[in-house]
C-alpha cells in the first residue's frame, strides 16, 4: 500500500510554500510541540512512505481513506515515532484537486 499524493509531489507543494494548515492542525501542532508552520513544514519534509506496520519506529505512512468531505479526495495519514525533536507525531493530508494545494488537515500528538 502507498499514499495516494506521492511524498516527491507533497515535499515539492511544501518546499514551494503552496501548503495550507487547517486552524485545527495549526492549534494542535501549537499546543502539542510549541510549533508553528515552519516547525511543521521541516516535519513534512522528512516524511518517508514506507508503511508504518512493517517498521513503526522508523516508518511513517499509516494509511490512506477516501475523504468524506470532498468527492474523488483521498487523506492519507502517517503516524511518526521518532519524528522531529523525538516527536510522536499524527498527520492528515490531501491536496485539494481544484487548487492543487496541499491541506494539512491534522497535526498532532500520536
Amino acid at each position: 500500500m502507498k499514499p495516494s499524493n506521492s511524498l516527491k509531489s507533497i515535499k515539492a507543494l511544501v518546499s514551494a510554500n503552496l501548503c495550507h494548515f487547517n486552524d485545527n492542525a495549526l492549534e494542535d501542532a501549537h499546543n502539542d510541540f510549541m510549533w508553528g508552520p515552519e516547525k511543521m513544514k521541516q516535519c513534512l519534509l522528512r516524511l518517508n512512505d514506507k508503511l508504518h506496520a512493517s517498521n513503526p519506529e522508523k516508518n511513517h505512512f499509516y494509511k490512506t481513506e477516501p475523504y468524506r468531505n470532498f468527492p474523488n479526495t483521498k487523506m492519507d495519514y502517517y503516524k511518526i515515532k521518532n519524528g522531529l525533536e523525538g516527536n510522536r507525531i499524527y498527520i492528515h493530508l490531501y491536496v485539494n484537486a481544484q487548487s492543487g494545494e496541499l491541506i494539512i488537515s491534522s497535526f498532532k500528538e500520536l
